[in-house]
């Protein structure tokens, strides 16, 4: 099983591999998790849209993959969007 996802040198990753990289920049993020805004489908399944809280892209992609990827279909996660960070705690214009 192959990853859609690509790194910078445009080689594929496996998905325990793309797993296992976003939860190790989980563990090494130093702030408090962002809200990202997603699509994500699993092989001819309809497309979701998916809200969930995460670390990096990186570590939003390895839960998606966790949660949502199906044994043998291709994954695709697209459209990604974060909310800005201090965005709650603006209050006076």
């Amino acid at each position: 099983m192959v990853s859609r996802a690509r790194v910078t040198d445009r080689r594929v990753l496996p998905r325990d591999e793309h797993v296992a990289r976003g939860l190790e920049d989980a563990a090494n993020a130093s702030h408090r998790p962002y809200s990202y805004k997603l699509k994500v489908k699993s092989g001819r399944g309809r497309t979701k849209n998916v809200e969930t809280m995460a670390y990096t892209r990186l570590h939003a992609f390895a839960k998606m993959i966790t949660e949502h990827a199906e044994e043998g279909r291709d994954f695709f996660a697209y459209n990604v969007s974060r909310a800005l960070r201090y965005q709650a705690k603006v209050s006076d214009y």
